[in-house]
């Protein structure tokens, strides 16, 4: 069985320092028991899921973050096609992200269950919800949002200065875009 492209590509984008991986292969049927995926800035990811490897589209993969920077995060949201959520983390000033989700490439959705966004070892936002069809539904408890961020990003302007606290329930299915 070929190593899949997704795979190989999304890969060579971290520098790691070792990966260990307890899986067992059956035919081109992937089933990921463990896997920690240490990256040469202490991130870590722990996976499990079951992946195709002649189709990885229909991986289900859940994973866990720990001090993973901003810039592995923007890799991983190019990798499962949900950039345009890359503007609402430019406006939360954060170090690393700490949690987990579970993707479900098949059906295109993912599940967060907790993600933490850590800033000088503090809890700067929680998010928890779902992505399904680039839609987001779910909580956001947010502190200390640059409003002059917000402003140059989504109004394209240099008007709003400030900062504000957010604690949204968001239960209906909105576009970041």
């Amino acid at each position: 069985i070929p190593f899949p492209n997704e795979i190989n590509e999304i890969l060579t984008k971290f520098e790691f320092d070792n990966i260990n991986l307890n899986c067992i292969l059956s035919n081109s049927d992937l089933k990921i028991i463990n896997s920690d995926i240490l990256l040469n800035d202490n991130s870590l990811f722990s996976m499990a899921g079951d992946v195709n490897l002649k189709n990885i589209e229909e991986a289900i993969l859940d994973i866990d973050f720990q001090n993973v920077k901003i810039k592995q995060i923007e890799e991983i949201l190019k990798f499962i096609d949900q950039t345009d959520y890359l503007n609402f983390f430019e406006i939360i000033d954060f170090d690393e992200i700490k949690g987990s989700a579970i993707l479900n490439l098949k059906k295109r959705s993912t599940v967060i269950n907790g993600l933490e966004l850590i800033k000088n070892e503090n809890i700067t936002s929680n998010l928890s919800g779902e992505i399904f069809n680039n839609k987001f539904k779910g909580l956001v408890n947010s502190e200390k949002i640059d409003l002059s961020k917000i402003d140059k990003n989504f109004f394209k302007t240099d008007r709003i200065k400030g900062f504000v606290n957010v604690d949204l329930e968001i239960p209906d299915w909105i576009s970041p875009s």
